[in-house]
């Protein structure tokens, strides 16, 4: 059970006791350069090298120094799919299922770059999540058309706009955090947050990772831009989550009308008691409040005017 923090309200004011930071591990499920070291020949296509597959059809390979210094990379792109393929999908399988214990996240990161069209027809490039069991968790959409990155969860409600855009021919980094454990995940461009705490599943499917696949969708089809997503430094790792911090209380103000706010600072989610005692020795619940989304939570107590010593601490309610 964690301690809980104390306060106490007296001439003397308020104290708090402070919080030790965990280690985390992390081990890496499979990374990436696309370097002719690692078996990559630029002569074929990605697609069926080093266990990378595909569905749909449509321009992928390797390239050479597009990004300046870093030897190959890989593409997905320009040539047109044949046939009534509208879309191209890549991927390399991963087929993690996360433990129970330890809490883990798992991190996906990679560079990429999308070159734009010269033929007057733009088209979507996109990273899809999928679990073990084949089923698509969720998508973020960079749309070359408007130059703006949508996401898309498993639910019917089709593509959101993050609020964010992206240039084309610029370098950037993706980053996503997949918390299996809470049902959420993040992503963020050159730390510019673009989700934070969506659900991987709003439909209850498996919390597993099978792959992240790299995606191309035709805008106009059965018309093809010749636009393509560079991409390179491709990492999947796993890293142990730090156990949570315990809630923690800050002081706020006090007046005689409405007596002593209390900050408490803790996990969205949790359900904190606040109790008081004049004595350390006996305690009384005041109140119980969830946490929301923010992390923060104002906590009152309009019985304190007149109290010449009082002390404050917070707990997790128990299930």
């Amino acid at each position: 059970m964690m301690k809980p923090q104390l306060w106490r309200l007296g001439l003397a004011g308020c104290l708090a006791a402070g919080a030790v930071q965990a280690q985390t591990n992390s081990i890496i499920l499979f990374s990436t350069g696309f370097e002719i070291t690692e078996g990559y020949n630029p002569a074929f296509t990605l697609r069926d090298q080093n266990l990378w597959t595909g569905e749909g059809s449509g321009g992928n390979g390797l390239v050479t120094n597009y990004f300046a210094g870093q030897g190959q990379q890989a593409f997905i792109g320009f040539f047109a799919p044949t046939g009534q393929d509208t879309f191209l999908t890549l991927w390399r399988p991963i087929n993690y299922r996360p433990p129970a214990q330890p809490p883990v996240q798992v991190q996906f990161s990679v560079q990429m770059s999308i070159l734009d069209s010269t033929n007057g027809f733009y088209d979507d490039f996109r990273w899809s999540v999928y679990n073990q069991s084949g089923q698509r968790l969720f998508t973020l959409n960079f749309n070359n058309a408007d130059w703006l990155i949508y996401y898309s969860l498993d639910d019917t409600n089709g593509f959101i706009a993050t609020g964010q855009g992206f240039a084309v021919d610029s370098l950037y980094e993706l980053t996503l955090s997949l918390d299996f454990g809470r049902n959420q995940w993040s992503a963020a461009l050159e730390q510019t947050p673009l989700a934070t705490n969506l659900p991987l599943t709003t439909t209850g499917a498996e919390l597993t990772l099978g792959d992240v696949d790299a995606v191309w969708v035709l805008g106009e089809p059965p018309m093809a831009g010749d636009n393509y997503m560079v991409f390179d430094n491709y990492q999947v790792r796993v890293a142990e989550l730090p156990p949570p911090a315990p809630p923690s209380l800050r002081p706020g103000s006090y007046s005689p009308t409405s007596g002593f706010v209390l900050q408490a600072i803790a996990q969205p989610g949790q359900t904190l008691v606040l109790e008081t005692s004049s004595n350390l020795k006996l305690w009384t619940p005041l109140r119980t409040n969830t946490v929301d989304a923010s992390g923060h939570l104002d906590l009152w107590d309009a019985t304190a005017a007149g109290q010449p010593l009082r002390f404050y601490r917070t707990r997790l309610r128990s299930p």
